[in-house]
């Protein structure tokens, strides 16, 4: 008997369907049409559902608000299809449009040696044709777990760093991916009524067409004495008197120094500070927003004649060498090459001292230098941390070395300034000279001289061939500070602001603004040809035209800055609780992060990172774009001087008798 398959049981739905009287058939078609109806519905609200969300996710990226891992690192752009009027783009633009005029107006004049201080890439020039640089906000407080190193076998201090966990065990190192995302938006904080509109991100059209003023007109300031050429070292010829006017046909690289010539029987150089310019048009083709009373108009010249003796330069220096207490003459405390984290210890063995380290670091060639409080002045090996040689002075050097070629220069705690050579396994003394006063400060270099700020308030300046005293300029106020060194003027910090003629220790110009850091030189500049930034005991930043002592900007506020530190764009300052960064152009605060330690030293620029080392024993680097901390380390002792960083190494003299150097290994 055959069998018939059993029929899969039916739905109940189906079943009452049945019984009332449905054919099967009938039943699977109205379900058919049923399906049909139900998939076009569907199909209906996917389409409206994609189309939504398209239009969601173009509204984000408009706004700026695609997600992404990590924030990045370029300057946040604004919307770009709806611009608004913006002051401040406006006022970016004109800046752009006015330095591009400036440049041009060098082509084919002249090429100035390159600055000495190294020009970083991969970040934004505050003077590029091709993007104005908007000012960022104030950086939030990011709280962001991060990498640790910690010596093996070392005992781990307490942490006190605002944004450091609790240190690992010794020995191992932690990664930890960071928990927050930042924003870093700029809002324009001036929107004025304007009768035209202008499009913030519009880059506007620049000539490369050279811009050149063929000559400027101005008036004496001050009596002044006329020289063959753009030092004084040449031989004067005239002295031009207080309102006189003058014709300026041309400068020196820097704008220290520029050519009057063909009015007056006058035909020689003269100080850009001792000149008021005015009662100037612009040169066909300038920007004119631009100002007509500016010496970057003028055309690069050279004189016709040799000076008695060679003008003393700054000499470029390697990203392998840190040679002084800020690296460069200027106090820039800028390197161009990036130190990736995380960071790790690279000797097998820190450079070893009998009692703790007490001056600040300086890397030249295959030596690494400081001084320790066994008063004994050391150099290790840079590869290996061995000891090379270590040298008995009189007393004890706490303040900074000096070091050009394979001399080293160095002032102890009773005064006496020595020449060490080094001559590889030894050193060997080649002058002392005791000066009698204890030094307030380190020891700055610039051609054949070197400077010794003295607690007496004078600033000497001494002759590196001999040790004897050239000249000394005194000072009044609470503290005499390191100086700076730009082109042929010295700056000095005090109860004022002065700056001297490198070589003769003479007045140029004086501001009277009470000194609480380093000043900091810089070449080129943003606003001026050359600029000095310095910061007062009340802590207020300004930035002055280097060259003529004019006020360019304040930024106002109420924690003094005891380091300073500079790039192409940003302008850093570190101080009792906090590191923050300003725009080089306006003093504009780009970010500001809360620091709970002291800071030693001062900031130092890496490419576009930033190191400090806190007191402590915490040596932190952070983005220096928008300042947020991406990596740490910490030296089982107190920092006692300040570090010293060349490409990828940071070397930290110690409170235990040590030298560590750290490493990035990123």
């Amino acid at each position: 008997m055959s069998e018939h398959p059993q029929r899969p049981p039916q739905p109940k739905s189906t079943q009452r369907r049945i019984r009332a009287g449905r054919p099967p058939g009938r039943l699977r078609a109205s379900q058919t049409r049923s399906s049909s109806g139900r998939s076009v519905i569907a199909v209906v609200f996917l389409l409206i559902f994609s189309l939504a969300a398209i239009g969601a996710t173009r509204w984000l990226f408009q706004q700026g608000l695609a997600l992404a891992p990590t924030p990045t690192a370029t300057t946040t752009k604004g919307p770009t299809e709806t611009p608004t009027p913006d002051f401040r783009a406006t006022q970016n633009i004109a800046d752009l449009m006015t330095a591009q005029a400036f440049r041009s107006a060098q082509l084919g004049i002249d090429t100035p040696t390159p600055p000495p201080s190294p020009t970083p890439t991969g970040r934004p020039t505050a003077t590029s044709p091709s993007e104005a640089i908007t000012p960022k906000a104030s950086a939030t407080i990011y709280q962001i777990p991060l990498p640790i190193v910690i010596r093996p076998g070392a005992q781990t201090p307490t942490p006190t760093w605002t944004s450091t966990p609790a240190p690992a065990a010794a020995g191992t190192t932690i990664t930890v991916e960071p928990t927050a995302t930042p924003t870093d938006t700029a809002t324009p904080t001036l929107t004025p009524t304007a009768t035209a509109t202008v499009n913030p991100t519009a880059t506007p059209t620049l000539s490369t067409t050279p811009i050149v003023a063929a000559a400027l007109n101005g008036v004496v300031k001050t009596a002044t004495t006329v020289r063959m050429g753009p030092s004084s070292l040449y031989t004067a010829t005239i002295t031009i008197l207080e309102n006189q006017t003058i014709r300026i046909e041309g400068r020196d690289s820097t704008g220290e120094w520029v050519y009057l010539c063909c009015q007056d029987n006058i035909d020689g150089w003269v100080r850009q500070a001792f000149l008021l310019l005015k009662d100037n048009v612009l040169p066909p083709g300038a920007p004119t927003t631009a100002d007509p009373n500016d010496v970057r108009w003028l055309a690069l010249r050279q004189p016709t004649v040799a000076p008695p003796m060679p003008v003393p330069t700054s000499t470029p220096i390697s990203e392998d060498e840190y040679p002084l207490y800020r690296r460069t003459p200027g106090n820039q405390a800028w390197e161009s090459t990036m130190i990736q984290p995380p960071l790790v210890y690279a000797w097998p063995d820190p450079g070893q001292a009998s009692r703790a380290m007490s001056s600040p670091v300086v890397v030249s060639g295959f030596g690494v230098y400081a001084a320790s409080e066994d008063s004994h002045f050391y150099s290790f090996e840079k590869a290996t941390g061995n000891q090379r040689w270590r040298y008995t002075l009189n007393r004890v050097v706490r303040m900074a070395p000096a070091i050009k070629d394979t001399t080293i220069f160095a002032v102890d705690m009773s005064g006496r300034v020595y020449a060490l050579q080094d001559q590889g396994n030894q050193a060997g003394l080649v002058w002392q000279n005791d000066l009698g006063i204890a030094p307030s400060d380190g020891i700055n270099l610039w051609g054949n001289l070197l400077y010794v700020p003295g607690a007496n308030h004078h600033l000497y300046a001494l002759d590196q061939a001999t040790g004897t005293v050239k000249w000394d300029y005194p000072t009044s106020g609470n503290y005499l500070h390191y100086p700076a060194v730009g082109n042929q003027l010295i700056f000095v910090g005090d109860g004022q602001i002065s700056a001297l003629d490198a070589l003769d220790g003479s007045l140029i110009w004086t501001q009277d603004i009470p000194v609480g850091a380093p000043p900091v030189y810089a070449w080129p500049g943003t606003v001026a040809l050359a600029e000095l930034y310095v910061a007062d005991e009340l802590g207020n930043i300004y930035a002055f035209d280097a060259n003529t002592g004019k006020q360019l900007w304040k930024s106002a506020g109420n924690t003094r800055a005891d380091g300073l530190a500079v790039d192409s764009t940003t302008v850093y300052a570190s101080g009792v609780g906090y590191v923050k960064a300003l725009d080089r152009r306006d003093g504009s605060l780009l970010w500001e992060v809360p620091i709970t330690v002291k800071i030693v030293g001062g900031p130092i620029v890496a490419g576009t990172r930033l190191v400090i080392a806190g007191q402590g024993g915490f040596v932190q680097i952070f983005d220096a774009e928008i300042g947020i901390p991406i990596g740490n380390a910490i030296v089982p002792s107190q920092v006692m001087g300040a570090p010293a960083v060349t490409r990828e190494w940071i070397f930290v003299p110690a409170g235990d008798g040590n030298l560590y150097a750290l490493k990035g290994s990123g």
